[in-house]
């Protein structure tokens, strides 16, 4: 499956991608994985300039990324030291239970570099569960790089640094 393929719709309503959030996360063998973001996470999320793509087949969800606008306080607390402007946060990436093991999330991966390379960002940072490794060998496929370990709110979280290619 390709994401060219399907529907793509940008920032759409909050309480639909919360529901198709909460939905994926009701249907995975490990929910914690995807995280413990509420709906008003999503919405000061977006408000604050991040940015979200969801994907639909025939009208029905399939998948979904997110942009998050690095903070300072965000970068400290998983114990880099970059600099916020040059930063990029991958934010909750989900894909339904019917399209998994297609592909998708490392699609969405390099679409979401894509974006931060167009926004001249030089780093994307984001976390995976140890457990999972999915996540953990898309990010490795996609280029990033694991460099550090660290309990949060959400539970244990492996840290990643995605060094951005240059135009």
């Amino acid at each position: 499956m390709i994401l060219d393929d399907l529907e793509c719709r940008e920032n759409i309503d909050i309480d639909e991608y919360y529901k198709y959030f909460l939905e994926t996360k009701s249907k995975m063998e490990k929910p914690d994985w995807l995280g413990d973001l509420e709906k008003e996470d999503f919405k000061r999320l977006i408000n604050q300039g991040s940015k979200s793509w969801t994907f639909f087949y025939n009208n029905s969800f399939v998948c979904s990324y997110m942009y998050i606008v690095a903070t300072q306080k965000g970068i400290k607390n998983l114990g880099l030291d970059y600099n916020e402007e040059e930063c990029a946060d991958c934010g909750p990436m989900f894909v339904t239970e019917e399209y998994r093991g297609n592909g998708l999330q490392l699609q969405m991966l390099n679409r979401l570099e894509d974006y931060c390379t167009k926004k001249g960002f030089k780093y994307i940072l984001t976390t995976a569960n140890p457990d999972n490794i999915y996540s953990s060998s898309n990010m490795v496929k996609a280029g990033y790089k694991k460099v550090g370990f660290k309990y949060l709110k959400r539970g244990p979280r492996e840290i990643y640094v995605r060094s951005i290619r240059k135009n």
